[in-house]
């Protein structure tokens, strides 16, 4: 497998698609260490990229890379793209990005109203009231007090060129086998490349496969997926709402692999010493006394 640049001691300039090369790394190190384990969604994406042209696939890649999963087109400006309309064409073609729908991406609601600055929300939905609050409880309120439908019309009326990208589960478990963990991302290439710290080597005699079969990597990806929710929740629920949502989740769980058990314990300990804060001592007490596996 080709290594991607290796680190030097210098600072030095990236190549104009350097992360073309990453996360093209990342997948062909995924398709040998784990290709038994991929299932035939993961086999299709793959087939899918590869089948894309070179300037699509930097485009498709520029978006994974970012945060969120909507972008406004007409912002777009990647000098090594050299014409990014077509690029757009082609990766609605293939599946890759879809226009707004008020019927699929209801669950994301945030974040399509997050690209939009506050006046420009205002403008679409504002009245006196609105303006006294700030961004994020906006967003909140436009979600909460307007359905989703009239929404999305609101912002096709007035943005023509808003686009969500796809098959982003995909591309984070691609990522997530590669790295181990959800923490890590294509940014730890850059950094050590730039030569800001080496502490993050990708050698070639390093690079094993962490997940024994596929239950090793879905257990792991499911705690990963309950510390997400519980960071959210701790900053929306109240401390009770908290503690009942990790005995459901709890209760659910039949077993769980050696591999993610490490991640499962370390979670319950997060969840213990946050309702402990909260001073809601009998329902930490609890938590930490659930059996492990």
């Amino acid at each position: 497998m080709q290594q991607p640049p290796s680190p030097e001691n210098e600072k030095k300039e990236l190549p104009p698609k350097y992360y073309l090369d990453y996360f093209e790394y990342v997948l062909t190190f995924v398709k040998e260490k784990y290709g038994t384990l991929l299932k035939t969604e993961e086999w299709r994406f793959l087939r899918k990229y590869y089948c894309l042209s070179e300037d699509a696939r930097c485009l498709f890649i520029r978006f994974s890379n970012r945060r969120g999963v909507f972008f406004r087109t007409n912002k777009l400006k990647y000098a090594e793209i050299e014409d990014i309309p077509k690029c757009l064409s082609e990766l609605s073609e293939q599946g890759f990005i879809s226009e707004l729908s008020p019927e699929k991406h209801l669950s994301v609601a945030p974040d399509l109203l997050r690209i939009f600055t506050k006046p420009e929300l205002l403008k679409l939905f504002g009245d006196k009231e609105l303006k006294k609050l700030n961004k994020v409880d906006l967003v909140e309120t436009i979600i909460n007090e307007f359905d989703f439908d009239n929404v999305t019309e609101a912002i096709d009326k007035n943005f023509e060129d808003i686009i969500k990208v796809d098959l982003e589960r995909e591309v984070a478990f691609m990522k997530f086998l590669f790295f181990g963990n959800r923490y890590l991302d294509m940014t730890e290439f850059v950094v050590r490349d730039l030569g800001f710290i080496n502490y993050y080597r990708h050698d070639e005699d390093e690079l094993v496969a962490r997940f024994n079969d596929r239950k090793d990597a879905e257990d792991k990806w499911l705690i990963s997926d309950q510390y997400e929710i519980f960071k959210q929740l701790k900053t929306t629920a109240e401390p009770k709402e908290v503690f009942d949502w990790f005995v459901t989740f709890n209760d659910s769980l039949e077993d769980l692999s050696e591999v993610a058990l490490p991640s499962y314990e370390r979670l319950i300990l997060k969840i213990g010493r946050y309702l402990e804060r909260e001073k809601h001592y009998d329902e930490s007490l609890k938590v930490y006394q659930l059996p492990s596996f």
